[in-house]
């Protein structure tokens, strides 16, 4: 794989993990804007949505990279570097989140071990499928 692959394979789970934790202020701005039924929305994204996101991401980053250790630091790095700096920036609007802003800081180690964990079982699948695919005959 040519460097700029590799890096452009980098991006995107950069931009997924983007994605997810976009959904995490989409519900945050929801109750901002009025909408308050006592944090409902970000904690239906915690539990449901979150899990099923980071999965698929997971499953994702391990079939781009073959890695492990590598798309789990980006998707770190990116929770705890990014979001923050999102933050920062929705704080200069005045967009008053209340305490939902702490899910960010909750969500983002979470993503990060669901990550991983579909990631391993990703290579793990597919290791197993390499050790037992039919030989192919020649007929």
């Amino acid at each position: 794989m040519t460097a700029q692959k590799r890096t452009l394979r980098h991006l995107l789970i950069c931009a997924y993990t983007l994605l997810i934790y976009a959904g995490l202020f989409a519900t945050a701005l929801i109750k901002a804007n009025g909408n308050t039924y006592d944090g409902a929305h970000s904690l239906i994204y915690l539990i449901y949505a979150l899990p099923i996101l980071s999965a698929v991401g997971g499953i994702l980053s391990y079939k781009l990279t073959e890695r492990l250790l590598v798309p789990a630091v980006l998707q770190l790095v990116t929770g705890y570097v990014v979001c923050p700096l999102l933050l920062l920036l929705v704080y200069e609007w005045g967009i008053d989140f209340g305490e939902d802003v702490t899910h960010i800081f909750v969500a983002a180690p979470i993503a990060a071990v669901i990550f991983v964990i579909f990631s391993c079982i990703a290579k793990l699948v597919h290791m197993l499928w390499k050790k037992h695919k039919p030989c192919k005959t020649d007929e």
